[in-house]
């Protein structure tokens, strides 16, 4: 899967978020994984089970829980779950703050690897699609984190993705739970 401008209103208007992302992709699930920053020259790798990279040194996601150590979690999107929650909603009921307003859409890869780095907890997508969040997906995963749908359930990604939940496994669940919160599936 080829993402071949992730950040495209990024890359219009020359502001340094966009990256170019490959992951290959074996029965849905991503083995390899490479995104590519052309701004600043950053290239993040991983393989499935050995590690994941920026250049030569090795990611690994934070270990603040949220509850002795704050954590930061990012997200967008309008679309709202079962539960009636988008992503901004969520962030709003979790901080009594509304999020801030974004004029563009904000690129999965560039702030997935915000994850993977540990510069923050977790990031939060109503809508994605799989060529967006298959190789971040596995750099999160081989950072240490976790990556679900935004209802809690495994990703495949050889077919459509339901949102994308990454984060550093520490504060995982507790997203899940608030994001379906009052979700009741129907029998």
């Amino acid at each position: 899967m080829i993402g071949p401008v992730d950040g495209t209103q990024q890359f219009i208007l020359g502001i340094p978020l966009f990256m170019v992302s490959i992951a290959l992709v074996v029965d849905g699930v991503p083995v390899v994984a490479v995104a590519h920053n052309p701004s600043t020259g950053q290239t993040y790798g991983a393989a499935l089970g050995g590690g994941a990279y920026r250049g030569d040194t090795r990611l690994a996601v934070s270990v603040r829980d949220g509850l002795a150590v704050p954590a930061t979690v990012n997200g967008c999107g309008s679309l709202p779950t079962p539960a009636g929650l988008n992503t901004d909603g969520l962030i709003q009921r979790e901080t009594g703050r509304a999020s801030v307003p974004h004029r563009f859409p904000r690129p999965s890869m560039f702030f997935g690897c915000q994850v993977a780095e540990e510069f923050w907890e977790a990031e939060l997508y109503s809508v994605s699609a799989a060529w967006d969040t298959a190789a971040i997906a596995l750099l999160v995963t081989e950072a240490g984190g976790a990556v679900t749908d935004r209802l809690g359930a495994p990703q495949r990604y050889d077919r459509p993705v339901n949102g994308c939940i990454l984060s550093n496994g520490r504060v995982h669940e507790d997203l899940v739970r608030e994001w379906t919160r009052d979700y009741v599936p129907r029998r």
